[in-house]
């Protein structure tokens, strides 16, 4: 289930948008996101996981519903 939380960030857009990842069990957890990127002007969908390193990206999209798809 995606959460919408409200941005912090100034001059972007309004909201970003998370979901929980825990199909792979508890030492697999973390999250999607879904994000406005303003250098590239467009939503870019990453993969963080709980435990290490640093997101994934999997690619800018045109529309928040194209970035939320592409999280599977």
């Amino acid at each position: 289930m995606w959460q919408k939380c409200a941005s912090v960030t100034t001059g972007g857009k309004p909201f970003f948008f998370v979901r929980k990842i825990e199909e792979y069990g508890p030492e697999n957890w973390g999250f999607y996101c879904v994000v406005w990127n303003r250098r590239v002007q467009a939503y870019a969908a990453t993969k963080d996981q709980k435990h290490g390193g640093r997101p994934t990206l999997l690619g800018y999209f045109g529309s928040v519903r194209e970035a939320k798809d592409a999280c599977i």
